[in-house]
């Protein structure tokens, strides 16, 4: 973490605040994550708990810097032995759903709005899992294309071929909706 050097000196203390740096710049945005994946928040809860603790546990001097791709690649892993023994053989599409901002726009650009979210969300629902989960990572998250491939296991090249083409066809079929008024024809 980037505060590692006003840790005390003592190894023990040491230790403890950076575990505790680690939970105050993750652990919400661990939970968001891994409940886009099981859909269920107290499990989500229960499954970052365990990282943490799993956290505890490693060499805290040999993950400085690397603190945020490991616990997201943890929390990963365990959603999906999570996912495995509930007998599921993979997340279904409206399980890793991207969440729409929610905004107070006035009274027509709320229904323009919520023309394009609707367009938007048929397409996101259109997307395979691994491709949520890389745009969920990218834009909801803010991580970077190195940390989605650690995260992932793919290239950092494929995620960023992989987000660039999805945000580009997105665009297009957006674009293309609203010159139909708005209206997504599926194909």
């Amino acid at each position: 973490m980037k505060d590692f050097f006003l840790f005390p000196k003592e190894p023990s203390k040491q230790k403890e605040a950076w575990l505790r740096s680690c939970v105050l710049h993750n652990e919400s945005r661990l939970i968001r994550y891994v409940k886009s994946l099981v859909r269920d928040l107290e499990v989500s809860k229960d499954i970052v708990q365990e990282s943490f603790l799993k956290l505890w546990q490693q060499d805290h001097v040999s993950l400085q810097g690397h603190e945020t791709q490991w616990l997201f690649t943890t929390n990963r892993n365990r959603a999906v032995d999570y996912l495995r023994k509930k007998h599921r053989s993979a997340v279904s599409v409206e399980e890793c759903a991207l969440e729409i901002a929610d905004t107070a726009p006035n009274a027509e650009e709320q229904m323009v709005s919520q023309d394009s979210e609707a367009v938007l969300a048929q397409l996101l629902k259109k997307l395979t899992p691994p491709q949520q989960e890389v745009l969920n990572l990218k834009f909801q998250e803010g991580l970077s294309y190195k940390e989605i491939s650690a995260i992932t296991g793919l290239t950092v090249n494929h995620v960023g071929v992989l987000i660039h083409n999805i945000v580009s066809q997105l665009k297009d079929n957006l674009k293309k909706a609203e010159s139909k008024g708005g209206r997504y024809e599926n194909r």
